[in-house]
């Protein structure tokens, strides 16, 4: 029995290492990473990114986690206006035409719905009930 729990110390050891060095290499690789989305970032994204109060510190710290929220914030909805009843208004339209592409898969378009939805639930447009939601899924199917 203490051969098995002796084994069950070193198995865990080993792991607790293996994780410990993961989380260094993660930290070694944040400044890259945080460098590698400000390259592909265009100069109207990274101007309306500058502008959000916690710019600075995500700068400072080179926080590639903070960057990409920020990132995912600003292009949830298509739209240049920042006008919150123009962003709510083109999130739900968004919501409301979405369709599956003609050789778009069955999963592809689950997930750009799924991603329509939450945009127009993150701003603040009126909770849809699962039946409904089920419904519009279904209503933008492709027929063939």
């Amino acid at each position: 029995m203490n051969d098995l729990n002796g084994l069950k110390k070193v198995t865990y050891l080993e792991a607790m290492k293996h994780h410990q060095k993961k989380l260094a290499n993660m930290e070694d690789d944040r400044a890259k990473l945080f460098a590698m989305i400000m390259m592909y970032l265009s100069e109207e994204s990274l101007d309306a990114v500058k502008k959000e109060p916690t710019w600075t510190k995500i700068e400072d710290e080179a926080d590639a986690e903070g960057l990409w929220k920020l990132v995912e914030q600003k292009h949830k909805v298509h739209t240049a206006s920042e006008v919150k009843e123009i962003t709510k208004l083109t999130a739900r339209a968004n919501y409301q035409m979405i369709r599956q592409g003609g050789y778009e898969s069955i999963i592809a378009y689950k997930e750009r719905f799924n991603f329509a939805l939450k945009s127009y639930e993150d701003q603040g447009n009126k909770k849809l009930d699962p039946p409904d939601i089920a419904m519009d899924f279904f209503r933008g199917l492709d027929n063939a």
